[in-house]
């Protein structure tokens, strides 16, 4: 039941935002583009409650233990994985060079372009860290709620500064 809540209320929390869809379309997407990207929300919302819905079994069920140590290797783990999957993405379209010509091209400078990208990086394993000791700590469900106001928070921060 727990996997079926956290599902559900990441998909509604994606749904709400998705209400307010004024202050974040930008004036050359298409309607078609849009839905289709609102799609792909919802179907990362609800692949991002599974995950902490299976996260919490194998701490439960199949591991039969909850520590610290298994939180970390379990993060350890998923970040591998996302940073092998990543990198792949972005040799195969060839990205690298394209964040190159981006970093001498940014407003604040190349070395603090990169700095955002580290320090982007860094942020966001501890927002993994935190969204796992969570799930560690408390249940699926208020993760993939604290999950799923951070997105929002940080979504509504990327509508106000576009429109500026």
């Amino acid at each position: 039941m727990s996997i079926i809540n956290a599902i559900v209320i990441i998909t509604a929390a994606m749904s709400i935002i998705a209400l307010d869809s004024d202050s974040d379309r930008y004036g050359n997407v298409t309607d078609s583009q849009y839905i289709m990207g609102f799609m792909w929300d919802i179907l990362g919302s609800a692949l991002h409650g599974l995950i902490f819905a299976v996260s919490e079994l194998v701490f439960v069920k199949l591991l039969g233990k909850r520590s610290f140590h298994v939180v970390l290797e379990q993060q350890v783990t998923v970040s591998a994985f996302a940073f092998a999957f990543t990198t792949i993405g972005v040799i195969v379209n060839k990205d690298f060079q394209g964040m190159a010509s981006e970093g001498k091209t940014f407003k604040g400078g190349e070395s603090s372009y990169y700095l955002v990208l580290i320090w982007g990086a860094i942020t966001f394993q501890l927002g993994v860290l935190e969204g796992t000791a969570v799930l560690f700590l408390a249940s699926t469900v208020l993760a993939g709620l604290l999950n799923a106001r951070g997105e929002s928070a940080a979504h509504g921060h990327r509508s106000r500064h576009t429109d500026e």
